[in-house]
């Protein structure tokens, strides 16, 4: 596990947030499944796992209650496809907050900035959002699809393309997402550079 979401410690979690953790390679969908579990004072919260791509997305099936605090847990049986197993349970404890999230999550910064000029042609792309957001599998540069990464730390998706850039391009870029509560981006934000000749 790279990172998930809530981050541990965390306080004013909002009661219809979801859990998310974002794994450093593809893994086995069932085991991660039999593995994790939430908790409110030992009991169980049902809910639904979804898995996207390298990440994971624990749905409960009603939302939590407030100011409570949870224990997420994720035991070492959950493997990867070859599967290896965790190296250790993760555990961590978050705190929620006294209402539901309404908010859609807005996005801070872009890298390469907007309206960056000279960009290295093997530059990855990045978007940092104000808050932690659903999983999704891809993203697209020049029409291809490429696979992202989430960092919940800092709520930080990255796009690593497979080729480099075009010499000398000039990129429109953009980003939409939608919040674990599933308050999504009503417009998307869009910034653009160039590259490197």
């Amino acid at each position: 596990v790279t990172s998930h979401a809530p981050v541990s410690g965390a306080t004013g979690v909002p009661t219809d947030t979801g859990v998310a953790l974002s794994f450093s390679e593809p893994m086995d969908v069932a085991s991660v499944g039999a593995a994790f579990a939430l908790t409110r004072s030992g009991t169980v919260v049902a809910g639904k796992l979804a898995y996207v791509g390298q990440a994971a997305i624990f749905t409960p099936d009603a939302a939590l209650e407030p100011s409570s605090n949870y224990v997420a847990t994720l035991r070492r049986s959950a493997t990867d496809l070859a599967g290896n197993a965790l190296a250790a349970d993760l555990v961590w404890g978050f705190t929620t907050g006294s209402g539901a999230d309404t908010s859609p999550p807005t996005v801070l910064s872009a890298s390469p900035a907007n309206e960056a000029t000279q960009v290295p042609r093997n530059s990855a792309l990045a978007v940092t959002f104000s808050e932690p957001i659903y999983p999704f599998v891809y993203g697209s540069i020049d029409g291809v699809l490429v696979e992202v990464a989430i960092d919940y730390t800092s709520n930080t998706v990255r796009l690593i393309p497979t080729v480099p850039l075009r010499s000398s391009g000039s990129y429109a870029s953009s980003a939409q997402a939608r919040d674990l509560a599933g308050n999504a981006m009503v417009d998307p934000y869009r910034w653009g550079f160039v590259t490197e000749p």
